[in-house]
C-alpha cells in the first residue's frame, strides 16, 4: 500500500512537474533564481519534511509492535526511490535515521540530516565541473557521512551509558 502511494504520489508530481516545464531538474542550470528556488523547495525541502514524517514517525509507529520496524522502513524508504544506486544509498541512509529516530524520538534531527543530505545533492548537481562550489560539493558528502556516524556513535553511547531509574 505505502509503495503503491508512493509511485502513486511519484506519478502525480511528475505529471504536475512537467507541467510546469520551468521546473524541469534538466533545465535548472542556467535559469533564473525563482526557477532555483522553486527546484530547491520540491527537492530538497519538501522531501526532506514529508518524507520523515512518512517514513520515520508514521510507518515506524505503525510498524514498532509487529516487524523489525527499522529493517522494513528503512526498505519502504529505499524502494520509494529510483535507480540501484539511489537503492542502495536510501537504504543505508534510510537505516541510519530511523536508527536515530529510534533512539532520540525526535523528528527534528532527522529532518535536519535529510535537509542537509539533500542541499549537499542539490548544490552538487547545479554547480559547473570544476567550479569551487562543485569542489566544495564534492568533498562535503565524505565530511557529512563522516559527521554522522560519530552522531550516530554518540547517540548509542549515550543511550547505552545511561542508567534507568525505576520509582
Amino acid at each position: 500500500i505505502v509503495l503503491g502511494a508512493g509511485y502513486l504520489f511519484r506519478i502525480c508530481y511528475s505529471h504536475l512537474v512537467s507541467f510546469l516545464a520551468f521546473v524541469q531538474p534538466s533545465d535548472v542550470k542556467g535559469k533564473g533564481f525563482l526557477v532555483l528556488c522553486l527546484y530547491f523547495v520540491s527537492s530538497v525541502v519538501l522531501p526532506s519534511i514529508l518524507e520523515e514524517v512518512l517514513f520515520r514517525e508514521r510507518i515506524f509507529g505503525v510498524l514498532e509492535g509487529y516487524v523489525r520496524p527499522i529493517l522494513f522502513t528503512s526498505l519502504l524508504f529505499a524502494f520509494s526511490h529510483t535507480g540501484i544506486h539511489s537503492i542502495i544509498n536510501a537504504f543505508v541512509f534510510g537505516a541510519l535515521l530511523q536508527y536515530v529516530y529510534y533512539k532520540k524520538r525526535r523528528l527534528g534531527y532527522c529532518i535536519i540530516i535529510h535537509f542537509i543530505n539533500n542541499t549537499i545533492a542539490f548544490f552538487a548537481y547545479i554547480s559547473d565541473e570544476g567550479s569551487k562550489t562543485r569542489m566544495i560539493t564534492d568533498i562535503l558528502p565524505y565530511i557529512f557521512v563522516a559527521v554522522f556516524f560519530v552522531l550516530v556513535i554518540c547517540c548509542f553511547a549515550i543511550n547505552t551509558g545511561r542508567k534507568k531509574r525505576y520509582e
